[in-house]
């Protein structure tokens, strides 16, 4: 039926036309809109697509992985950042991630290990960014509606050193309300060691929370020698869960 010819032409150009801007619009930019708009699974998909076409693409592999992350796939997040890990074994930023990602899946043995590689990693590197780098983000949960993010110091410098650090906030957007840090403070321990709370090659920690702007200071636990992160991570939990209640305080 010829009158129908033009009409079958235009679909087809039409749907011609619309595959090619399908493939167009996966840009660059098109995926950080959906990232910055927070749609992380369609930006988890457009990922995957422009893996397709550039399978060992550093950059795609960890916006691929951050995307996975934020969807709550740890696994599969961990998966891509290990492609990472395996292209660059000295990047250090995906080491840390791997170990957020085994953290969030539960796999605590491939959380150490990745942990202890990176430690190695800042000791014998010779990348003058990394030997400055103090700490980095090992952690993120929440409790209720609460946000953690937790830092983990590399060393313990100076005479109040930080291990960990604990920052909550009520959302992604607002401001730390709270900090809890798993600290080892020099005049505290010189103390202990003076009442013989500890031996002389024994460290004491402290789980400590700071609140108003640092004004307000509370003390939960003391730990002989460096307690593992489980047991930190577990009270702080309790803490928020308000199961926790502080053994000392001071405010100003």
């Amino acid at each position: 039926m010829p009158h129908r010819l033009p009409s079958l032409l235009v679909l087809l150009l039409c749907s011609h036309a619309y595959v090619l801007g399908a493939e167009q619009a996966n840009t660059t930019e098109y995926r950080e809109r959906l990232a910055a708009e927070k749609k992380y699974p369609e930006a988890l998909q457009a990922y995957k697509e422009a893996l397709e076409k550039d399978p060992k693409n550093p950059a795609l592999l960890y916006n691929a992985g951050m995307m996975a992350y934020f969807c709550a796939k740890p696994k599969e997040a961990a998966e891509l950042w290990s492609q990472v890990k395996a292209l660059d074994p000295n990047d250090w930023r995906v080491r840390a991630k791997l170990v957020q990602a085994h953290e969030a899946a539960g796999d605590t043995k491939k959380r150490d290990a990745e942990r202890e590689e990176l430690f190695k990693l800042r000791k014998n590197t010779a990348d003058k960014e990394l030997k400055s780098v103090k700490h980095y983000c090992r952690d993120q949960f929440s409790v209720g509606k609460e946000r953690v993010m937790v830092f983990e110091y590399f060393e313990l410098e100076g005479d109040e050193p930080v291990r960990l650090s604990f920052l909550v906030s009520e959302s992604d957007e607002q401001d730390v309300q709270s900090r809890y840090t798993l600290g080892s403070y020099r005049l505290t321990n010189e103390f202990a060691k003076e009442l013989k709370q500890i031996k002389p090659d024994q460290r004491l920690f402290h789980l400590d929370g700071y609140f108003n702007g640092g004004r307000s200071h509370r003390t939960y636990a003391f730990f002989v020698d460096e307690p593992k992160y489980d047991a930190i991570k577990a009270a702080v939990k309790e803490i928020l869960a308000g199961k926790r209640k502080p053994v000392s305080g001071t405010d100003s």
